[in-house]
């Protein structure tokens, strides 16, 4: 899909239907450009938040509207996961779970599709994140250990404290 931005806003062009009824998907038959904003969480803003959000579409659909006249521009706040029954809002849609996914990809089962390999991508990733950050605990602690124990491994508490809680000289 095309995408062109707009502030933090992308306007992609899609197939929507004509109509939102509440019970129903937004595929349809329509070319229509959308405004959107993703969030991970169904509920991811206060009032004032969601104030300044219908703010910026409006101020995006009124800079396409000049760009493009006679295009129909949507508003939509796309939450990754989650279920909003009443998707039609004052001034944008809100399309949670498999509806921001079917949204973004035109596929019915992309919400379900991508888990597995997310799980595989986050496996690895945590692998390697694990590995460094046992490589900078071994790191830390060979250096306390050279810094603040005694020969025999015991710590030197006298030597910790002092490095930090002494006064520092501030003598010229």
């Amino acid at each position: 899909m095309p995408f062109s931005y707009v502030g933090r806003y992308m306007a992609v062009s899609v197939l929507l239907q004509e109509n939102y009824p509440e019970s129903t998907c937004v595929f349809g038959a329509t070319i229509t450009s959308i405004l959107w904003r993703s969030n991970l969480d169904p509920n991811w803003g206060n009032s004032s938040q969601i104030k300044q959000m219908k703010a910026n579409f409006q101020s995006a659909i009124e800079t396409l509207s000049l760009k493009h006249p006679g295009t129909r521009i949507i508003a939509v706040n796309g939450c990754m996961y989650g279920i909003d029954p009443r998707p039609q809002k004052d001034g944008y849609l809100k399309l949670c779970g498999q509806s921001f996914w079917e949204l973004i990809s035109a596929s019915t089962t992309l919400y379900t599709d991508i888990i597995e390999p997310l799980g595989h991508q986050a496996k690895i990733k945590n692998d390697e994140f694990e590995q460094a950050y046992a490589r900078l605990v071994n790191r830390f602690v060979a250096q306390f250990i050279q810094s603040f124990c005694h020969p025999n491994g015991a710590v030197d508490w006298e030597r910790l404290v002092r490095w930090t809680s002494q006064r520092l000289d501030t003598s010229p």
